[in-house]
């Protein structure tokens, strides 16, 4: 089988570096994989195999009106610009501009996709995220008959929410399409299937992408010492970090906290003004900012941290990579219920689940409830959250599996 993988960056910079290597090795095995990769401007940083073809693709800069209405003709655009008029009020032309604009780009990458195909005689085009090549895969059927589209779904090209305009572009048309849809977890298949009507339960499946394994952290700090707590995000409004610097001001003055924040983003100057003011006024938290830590020196920066427990307050996610690592290192995890976090933090026994919109109040006390526990059950709480990652979250086992799913709809299987 020869497979087409469509990435938003891999291998260039740090994109999807924490996830898609262990995936490309297992697909490799199974097949004979090119790449494609969509321009993120960023240096080739890990070259993949020498039997894998990679290319990268630059999105035209110029758009041009007469494009823009050429892209009338497809009757899926013409069918969300309808469904746009019928529900849009106050948003309608922002919300058909980038119905118009991603139907233009799935044209622009068209070109490319058609040679590739031709030239790797591509059996199955998967993109690892719902994006416009999707799209373009999809129109290229026709010309390609025996052509199978796979495409998987995250977060960002799943939630409306977090889409532009909150408009995710043609999803029908991908629903009806696609040979397989996949999903990083159960909660954002079942959205996507009560969102948009059809009968596509059939093909859709989901596929937790999991994380390598790395060196266990638990048991570094002794009895009496801070506790030692992290984070591992991108300092922007959806990840609600600011809510964390409020809860530790509710920290009472006898525990001391040295909380550790692995990321960066638009709102690492205020965030870091905000905790200097904290740190003034409580000296008993502690707070160091890393900034952006590359994905090989993670277990590093962790073990250096001597992380216990592991807090994220963000409003959306689909299945954070970020909580499935600490699982992987016996580190229970504070999370909102949002996403598919429920699926693998139970409260009580991998950590403590905190509502959709915590206030402090509650993220202080999801912190009280770890520090009230004896040190027995903190460390049942670290061996359940690495039987965790061994059942569900093992990268390697969970890889394989794509690549027996990819084989299968290539050889014309149903979705198990």
């Amino acid at each position: 089988m020869n497979l087409l993988l469509v990435t938003q960056g891999y291998p260039y910079g740090e994109s999807e570096r924490g996830f898609l290597p262990t995936e490309l090795e297992a697909l490799r095995r199974q097949c004979q994989v090119t790449l494609l990769a969509l321009d993120n401007g960023e240096p080739l940083l890990y070259p993949p195999a020498k039997d894998v073809a990679y290319s990268r693709y630059s999105w035209p800069v110029k758009i041009s009106l007469p494009l823009l209405f050429s892209q009338l003709r497809f009757a899926e655009v013409r069918a969300d610009l309808w469904r746009a008029i019928r529900s849009e009020k106050a948003n309608l032309h922002n919300v058909s501009a980038r119905i118009v604009t991603y139907s233009l780009r799935a044209q622009q990458i068209r070109a490319l996709l058609r040679s590739i195909i031709r030239e790797r005689h591509i059996d199955v085009v998967y993109t690892y995220w719902c994006v416009q090549a999707t799209v373009a895969a999809l129109r290229l059927k026709k010309e390609f008959p025996s052509l199978k589209v796979v495409t998987r779904f995250h977060g960002a090209d799943l939630y409306r929410e977090q889409a532009p305009f909150a408009c995710q572009p043609l999803r029908p048309f991908i629903a009806a399409g696609c040979d397989r849809l996949l999903f990083v977890c159960r909660t954002g298949m079942e959205y996507f299937l009560s969102l948009w009507d059809g009968p596509w339960r059939a093909k859709a499946q989901v596929a937790y992408i999991g994380c390598r394994l790395l060196p266990r952290c638990d048991g570094l700090r002794l009895p009496g010492e801070a506790l030692g707590l992290i984070s591992c995000s991108g300092l922007i409004p959806l990840k609600r970090v600011s809510l964390i610097l409020d809860a530790l001001a509710l920290v009472p003055a006898e525990r001391a906290v040295d909380w550790h924040l692995l990321g960066d983003g638009e709102l690492r100057a205020d965030l870091e003004k905000q905790a200097q003011a904290l740190q003034t006024a409580h000296p008993n938290i502690r707070c160091t900012f890393h900034g952006h830590v590359p994905n090989p020196l993670l277990a590093e920066a962790y073990r250096e941290a001597k992380a216990q427990l592991f807090i994220t307050t963000s409003e959306s996610e689909g299945l954070p990579v970020s909580i499935m690592e600490a699982y992987s290192m016996g580190i229970p995890v504070i999370a909102t219920a949002v996403g598919g976090i429920p699926e693998i933090l139970e409260d009580g026994q991998s950590g403590f689940l905190l509502p959709a919109n915590p206030t402090a109040a509650d993220v202080a006390g999801a912190l009280e409830r770890y520090w009230m526990l004896p040190r027995e059950e903190k460390a049942v709480l670290s061996q359940n959250v690495y039987a965790c990652w061994q059942t569900l979250l093992n990268a390697g086992e969970n890889a394989e599996a794509l690549a027996r799913t990819l084989t299968g709809v290539w050889e014309g299987e149903g979705c198990p």
